[in-house]
């Protein structure tokens, strides 16, 4: 059979490894049964034919008693002399036979186990393939889906809604409102601040990654591929469940961003702007210096952070010293170098930054009516949803599911093959070892056996 490429066809191998142990497991036991009798029959006859020179020597032996001449006496001594040679020749005959009925025994026992553990096999192949074709029904059916529009088309349709004119009016027009409501340089702080806030969850999620990924590593190889492979098949999930009400919720957000009735800007309002903007423009450089030292604090932090993780999984018995100084280890000094740099980096940058410039930025902020601000975080998430799903590759998402059972299969035939592997050393031992003691336990007889040249 060909090696399996995906879960079914490992499950359908499953299956069938499974009734070829079973139907191998009854020849073997039907033939350890045959081998049982026969063993046994041997033994008894050996029994039988020890029994009756028994009974031949103690005859002879009275024959020897009874003797009245000297010539009957000879007869006799020379018969009970072959029959004793007999005798003792028969002794390693009922030990062969001995052997063979115990080791026909063992063989038999173990042939009932495997029986039993093969016909376990088959009741688990079989629900694990009926599970298996549910899901590879289920997999079908999302790759049909793919294929097919909306979600086929949906990536380009996502794409020219936000770049190619003139399907792109709608985007177009939600910005130019943005941009006539909110001076350029507000807009430029308001989105450095959102990046700001966006790169502090990605650090956090960058830990919580690192996290995973030292425990994936000292998971088994099945377990790692696993998660890998669960991973890859949510993305595709994920994009069939969510695609389409993103690209109409962002449509959505940038026809009620493009509105004139939404949230308008009253004159009272526009003036106020105005009246903020000298003094504002001035305060918002500085403080973009002061969130661009914070990013930049936060990236180092979490770097550091990322190493000292790894570097703890590599060698736990170093911890408590890496927590103390983390400087000492060759490979994170540069890291905390780093970080130091961009702590004093951040603390001048947040001296540089006076209250003076902190108020004039905040009346600039505070000019800006919250419904407009609304407006413009409507606006970046739909520009964010366009992005995205411009950039969805469907197709690629499948590969990289597809890449990844494989993947997963591999392992579990590698892991297979070590658990029969196992089985049979393990099998082996109990066969072997239960020889040996039961020849430890024949072994004087072995020896006398030998010592009188029985044969």
């Amino acid at each position: 059979m060909a090696t399996p490429n995906n879960l079914l066809e490992l499950a359908q191998a499953r299956d069938t490894a499974a009734a070829a142990r079973v139907s191998s497991a009854r020849s073997i036991f039907s033939a350890a049964q045959a081998a049982v009798q026969a063993a046994r029959t041997a033994h008894e006859a050996a029994v039988a034919q020890r029994a009756q020179l028994d009974q031949d020597v103690a005859r002879i032996r009275q024959a020897l008693n009874d003797a009245e001449t000297e010539a009957d006496a000879k007869a006799a001594a020379a018969e009970l002399g072959r029959k004793l040679v007999a005798l003792r020749g028969h002794s390693a005959v009922l030990l062969t036979t001995e052997g063979g009925f115990a080791e026909a025994q063992r063989a038999l026992e173990a042939a009932e186990a495997e029986a039993a553990a093969a016909t376990a096999q088959v009741a688990a192949a079989k629900a694990d393939l009926a599970q298996a074709t549910t899901a590879s029904a289920r997999r079908q059916g999302v790759d049909d889906a793919l294929s097919r529009a909306p979600l086929s088309t949906l990536p380009a349709s996502a794409k020219k809604l936000k770049d190619t004119a003139p399907t792109n009016k709608p985007f177009r027009d939600a910005r130019t409102r943005i941009e006539t409501d909110i001076p350029a340089k507000l807009i430029e702080r308001a989105r450095d601040r959102r990046a700001a806030a966006l790169a502090a969850l990605a650090n956090q999620s960058k830990l919580a990654q690192a996290s995973a990924e030292a425990l994936h590593g000292l998971a088994s190889a099945p377990d790692r591929t696993q998660l890998q492979y669960l991973a890859a098949a949510e993305a595709v999930s994920s994009f069939i469940a969510n695609a389409v009400a993103r690209l109409d919720q962002a449509k959505a957000q940038l026809a009620r961003v493009a509105d004139p009735q939404e949230q308008p800007l009253s004159t009272a309002q526009k003036a106020a702007i105005t009246a903020a903007t000298a003094k504002g423009e001035l305060a918002a450089a500085e403080q973009k210096k002061v969130s661009d030292a914070r990013k930049a604090l936060d990236t180092a932090q979490t770097d550091l952070a990322v190493a000292v993780l790894k570097a703890k999984v590599a060698n736990l018995d170093q911890a408590a010293a890496l927590d103390a100084n983390p400087a000492g280890d060759a490979t994170l000094a540069p890291l905390v170098t780093t970080r130091d740099q961009a702590v004093t980096a951040f603390n001048n940058a947040v001296a540089a930054y006076t209250p003076a410039m902190k108020a004039d930025l905040a009346a600039w902020e505070a000019s800006i009516p919250d419904g407009t601000w609304g407006l413009l975080a409507d606006f970046e998430e739909a520009a964010d949803t366009l992005s995205t799903l411009g950039a969805a590759t469907p197709a690629q998402m499948i590969t990289d599911r597809t890449t990844a059972e494989k993947a997963y299969v591999d392992a579990l035939l590698a892991a297979d093959k070590a658990a029969r592997t196992q089985a049979f050393a393990a099998a082996e031992r109990t066969r072997l070892e239960a020889a040996r003691q039961s020849a430890v336990g024949e072994q004087s007889r072995r020896i006398l056996s030998a010592l009188r040249g029985d044969s």
